[in-house]
């Protein structure tokens, strides 16, 4: 998102992706970067953020899907939440890490 992430998306030779969290990639293995983060993490791939914090890192929830199914598990929502916020129709994080503060925080 954002002027950089635009201008890189209209450059010639950038093949962009479908779908609400498409991606734009160049240069090699560029029909499967287009398609996705998942071959860019297999393969030991970078991000490369500028001006923005690591919140603003997309990649994170598909790995965060890749996770095993018991941390997931960790930050479900009970029962009663879901009763008055269904999955289906909401997003809802519960939980936090055992680090305390901002495990991100740049110091």
């Amino acid at each position: 998102m954002g002027i950089i992430a635009d201008t890189f998306r209209q450059m010639k030779g950038v093949k962009t992706g479908k779908g609400l969290h498409c991606v734009s990639a160049w240069g090699k293995d560029i029909k499967k970067n287009s398609k996705g983060f998942s071959h860019l993490i297999n393969n030991d791939g970078w991000a490369l953020l500028l001006g923005v914090d690591i919140y603003r890192l997309t990649s994170m929830h598909y790995v965060e899907s890749e996770l095993p199914i018991e941390i997931i598990n960790k930050f479900k929502a009970p029962k009663e939440l879901l009763e008055y916020y269904p999955e289906n129709e909401w997003y809802i994080e519960v939980g936090s890490p055992s680090i305390p503060g901002d495990a991100w925080e740049v110091r």
